[in-house]
């Protein structure tokens, strides 16, 4: 049985969007792979593991410093 955590008790990064940032082709193939295991971990509703593919796609996109 899974339990749940009180929302307001965990740490949640806000992610800044950038809109005249561009990430490069490679960190949007790598955005874009991250995000199908999210998907993938869903359908074995496995949440924390999509949450933390879901967050690597999401820092891979608006981060310029990550993956350098």
């Amino acid at each position: 049985m899974r339990t749940t955590s009180d929302p307001a008790s965990t740490s949640a990064k806000t992610y800044q969007y950038d809109i005249n940032y561009q990430p490069p082709p490679e960190k949007i193939v790598e955005a874009h792979k991250a995000a199908r295991f999210a998907v993938g971990a869903l359908a074995f509703d496995d949440v924390s593991v999509a949450v933390d593919y879901l967050r690597k796609s999401l820092e891979l996109l608006t981060n310029p410093s990550v993956g350098q």
